[in-house]
């Protein structure tokens, strides 16, 4: 089961760097110069020859040295201090982002041995030296702890990176008193690599988040088939939104060329008639307020409030009425000349319209009476 889990959390990483981060490790060359990985402990007097090469990137356990009949006299235990050394490869970049190596350092014990534990007190970053082609140091790199877990009782895992200077082609992190180590027990003991990947990346935020995913994956207690199982869909789901977004910014890209090209003649021509009509409201506008203003300022000139006829004019008006009203008096008798033919008219007239009404309406109740 351990070896299961252990497998499991390297497909993991494997797959996440693959689809994420696009691994860029050193490949071989015509001169022999892959990248490779020695682990060191406190009685190694050569990692490179003492050790087995793990090489990068992997993701399997692979026993880096072997403690048989290990017996830590006088104390049931022995706090081991682990730390790495690489082998001549060939620059991973001369320029832009810098490389950085995650790797994990693992410690397995065998059937009938106390489970290896953890050391707590180990400082959470350690110093090391980069070296060029030359051999001339870089200067000093930083090995960080990103996670220390086991994925079972068997196996202890402690998970670290280190990001690398342009063209490094060698590094070491030698053992100190803050190194990662485990609490090995009376028995048969190995020590080695569980996986390790270089990706092409230098940014805090990225790989602060990339720890995160690795802390939460090396925790993970699920068994292999499972864990492939939500990756593949997890990959599908990756690839087909990939799919998707291209669609996307394909009709995006049409629906824009369709705004900027086809329908360009038409706005530019519902810019000219908008404009059109907007000069001709305004100089109806214009026009109007002319005339209101206009009309305005006669009404004003005519002072209706201030008019009065003048007396002179009243008095002629009364004088011709009073000469009408004597003509009239004086007339007596004669009078009935002009006021016997207009009440005649007025009578004739009466009468005409009551006799012809009379006559439609007998006519209206004959033409009744024969329909009955």
């Amino acid at each position: 089961m351990w070896l299961k889990r252990c497998c499991a959390m390297a497909a993991i990483v494997l797959l996440l760097f693959s689809v994420s981060l696009q691994p860029c490790y050193a490949e071989a060359t015509d001169t022999g110069s892959p990248l490779y990985l020695y682990i060191d402990y406190p009685t190694c007097p050569s990692p490179l020859l003492n050790s087995v090469a793990y090489p990068v990137p992997w993701n399997k356990f692979e026993i880096g040295h072997n403690f048989p009949n290990f017996d830590p006299s006088p104390s049931s235990y022995s706090d081991t201090a682990l730390g790495v050394e690489s082998s001549i490869f060939k620059a991973l970049t001369t320029s832009g982002a810098k490389p950085t190596i995650y790797y994990a350092y693992s410690a397995v014990s065998s059937n009938g041995v106390t489970a290896p534990g953890y050391v707590s007190s180990v400082a959470t970053s350690v110093s090391g030296t980069a070296y060029n082609i030359n051999g001339g140091s870089l200067g000093a790199i930083t090995q960080t702890r990103v996670s220390q877990s086991g994925p079972d009782a068997k196996q202890k895992v402690c998970v670290v990176r280190t990001t690398l200077p342009h063209n490094t082609t060698r590094f070491e992190f030698p053992v100190t008193t803050g190194s990662p180590a485990f609490r090995l027990y009376k028995g048969t003991n190995t020590i080695g690599f569980a996986f390790a990947y270089v990706v092409n990346t230098d940014d805090a935020a990225i790989l602060s988040k990339t720890d995160e995913i690795i802390t939460i994956l090396n925790d993970m207690d699920a068994d292999l088939d499972t864990v492939v199982e939500l990756l593949g869909s997890v990959v599908n789901y990756l690839n087909n939104l990939v799919h998707t977004t291209d669609d996307i910014a394909q009709n995006v890209n049409g629906i824009y060329d369709l705004l900027k090209n086809a329908l360009a003649a038409e706005s530019a021509e519902l810019s000219q008639n908008a404009q059109h009509v907007g000069d001709t409201v305004m100089q109806q506008a214009d026009g109007e307020q002319y005339w209101k203003d206009k009309n305005d300022e006669n009404f004003k000139a005519l002072d209706i409030s201030n008019f009065s006829f003048s007396s002179l004019l009243v008095t002629s008006l009364s004088a011709v009425g009073g000469w009408f009203a004597n003509l009239w008096d004086s007339l007596g008798p004669v009078t009935i000349i002009f006021t016997f033919p207009l009440t005649l008219g007025i009578a004739l007239v009466v009468v005409g319209r009551v006799a012809r009404s009379a006559g439609k309406g007998s006519k209206s109740d004959k033409g009744g009476d024969s329909d009955g």
